[in-house]
This record gives structure tokens, C-alpha cells and sequence, in this order.
């Protein structure tokens, strides 16, 4: 055959199949797609928060949630709230996608990516919106001791970025059902008491919570 017959023949066979790269592309853009639409829908949650947080409706709405969280208070309960917030802190957030990422790497690499990607991309967008917005935390009654601004809450949206990506993906790994509402379960419920926990030690107002999902 000459080369021209060749690199025709070439052209047909990739025309008939798919590539690897191609397959990549198919799973990227499955995955990504929907992400993208994720955060143009979170951009526009957030401009009306923000127009929402200068609002009288909205600091009633913070303080009575306040009041009712932080009427639980008691020493055994504080402990067991303090270990609940360590999984939605700076140091088990970064040790689980390290840890994650490594280990999904040797299953998919694409899984490894993604979940590397939207904790990056979370955190960097937390930072972000506290500087844009610069909302102080709040002044009354504070278990614990925090840094820098408070809308939104950190430790609720890195761990909702966490938790629900390896939901995400174990969905895809998982055949049974039952497990996978299980893994579902536990992460929505993970999620809601890393938010509560916030409220209860007095670093945030619930407002600055319900921003961080």
C-alpha cells in the first residue's frame, strides 16, 4: 500500500472507533458538564444572599436559629460537637483528598482529577467570597476561637465539596443499592452536623452555614 492508502485506512479505523482519548473526553465532559452548571447556579444563590444579608429578615432569621442551637449547650455535648467540626477543618480536609486522590488514581484517573479539582476549586472560591464579602463573625458567646471572615463558612463548604464528590463517585463504583444509600446517607448527615457544629460552638451564623452548601 502506499502512504496515502495508509493514512486513509487510519482515518477510517479512528472514524470507526473510538480512541482512548476520545473515551476520556466522553468521561470528562460527564462529569464536568454538570459542574459548570453547578457553580453558574451557586453564582446566582450567592449574589442574592448577598443582597439578602443587608436585610432585617435575614439577622432574625440568624439569631433565632442561634438561640435555639446554642440552648443545647452542655460540656458532654461541646466534646462531642468539637470532634464532629474536626472533619470539616483545614487538616482532615486535606489529609482525605490526598489520601483519596491516591487512591482512586490506581482505579480511574479521572476520579482522582475530579475530586482534586472541585476541593481546590471550593476552597479557593470559599476564600474568595469571605474576602469579597468581609462579613465578621459573630461577637456573642463563642466556644471556640476563629480567624478571619465568616460568610461563607468554610468547614460547611469544603466538606460539602468533599463528602457529596465521593458520594458522586462511589455512585460510579458501587453496584449495590443498599450501599449506596448508605454512603449517601452518611455523607448528607456528615455534612448537616459539620454545619450545625459551627452554629453551636458561635463561629458562624447559620446564614453564613447554608451559604457554604
Amino acid at each position: 500500500d502506499t502512504t496515502l492508502a495508509q493514512i486513509i485506512k487510519l482515518v477510517e479505523e479512528a472514524a470507526n472507533s473510538k480512541a482512548p482519548i476520545s473515551k476520556l473526553a466522553d468521561k470528562v465532559s460527564g462529569i464536568f458538564v454538570p459542574t459548570v452548571i453547578g457553580i453558574a447556579l451557586i453564582a446566582i444563590i450567592f449574589w442574592l444572599i448577598v443582597i439578602k444579608l443587608q436585610s432585617g429578615d435575614l439577622q432574625r432569621f440568624d439569631y433565632s436559629i442561634i438561640e435555639t442551637v446554642q440552648s443545647t449547650i452542655s460540656d458532654q455535648l461541646t466534646s462531642v460537637v468539637k470532634g464532629i467540626t474536626f472533619f470539616g477543618g483545614k487538616l482532615w480536609i486535606m489529609t482525605a483528598v490526598i489520601i483519596g486522590a491516591i487512591y482512586f488514581a490506581f482505579i480511574d484517573k479521572v476520579y482522582s482529577f475530579y475530586l482534586v479539582f472541585n476541593c481546590g476549586f471550593g476552597s479557593i472560591f470559599n476564600r474568595i467570597l469571605k474576602v469579597w464579602i468581609h462579613r465578621q463573625r459573630p461577637s456573642f458567646y463563642p466556644i471556640i476561637h476563629e480567624s478571619g471572615y465568616s460568610f461563607p463558612s468554610g468547614h460547611s463548604m469544603n466538606s460539602f465539596v468533599l463528602y457529596i464528590t465521593l458520594a458522586l463517585i462511589l455512585t460510579k463504583l458501587v453496584n449495590s443499592k443498599r450501599k449506596l444509600l448508605i454512603i449517601w446517607l452518611f455523607s448528607i448527615l456528615l455534612v448537616l452536623a459539620i454545619g450545625t457544629s459551627r452554629i453551636y460552638l458561635g463561629v458562624h451564623f447559620p446564614s453564613d452555614v447554608l451559604a457554604g452548601f
